[in-house]
């Protein structure tokens, strides 16, 4: 996931049903995800997710990440040979839930953050 600083970043993900690729019907479901930094777990930015209108049988939900709130990350990019590539120093959590439903939790293990334009 490369994340652009200073402007916000709008994204969909896809809820599958446990053990199957078959989507999730997410009607009552909200989540939220958390960036952290990976060296010490401090907390970088949060967001609430929500079912995209009218695509809730497909599992899809929507978040955003506010440019205001990545002022804290930290962009470091890779060497020449590997093209300068943006370097993950990050991760994300993602807690999706609803009264009387298992929880579903998801680790995002690696987020890279990236200049705006970039």
């Amino acid at each position: 996931m490369n994340i652009p600083i200073g402007r916000d970043y709008l994204f969909t993900i896809e809820v599958l049903q446990p053990d199957s690729f078959t989507p999730l019907d997410i009607t009552g479901y909200s989540g939220t995800m958390n960036v952290y930094l990976q060296e010490d777990d401090s907390h970088i930015a949060a967001c609430t997710l929500i079912p995209v209108s009218g695509s809730e049988a497909e599992g899809l939900m929507k978040g955003t990440i506010l440019g205001t709130d990545t002022s804290g990350v930290i962009v470091e990019k890779g060497d020449p040979a590997d093209q300068y590539y943006a370097k993950a120093r990050h991760a994300g959590f993602i807690n999706i839930y609803k009264a009387g439903a298992s929880d579903i939790n998801v680790t995002i293990p690696k987020i890279a953050f990236v200049p705006s334009g970039a």
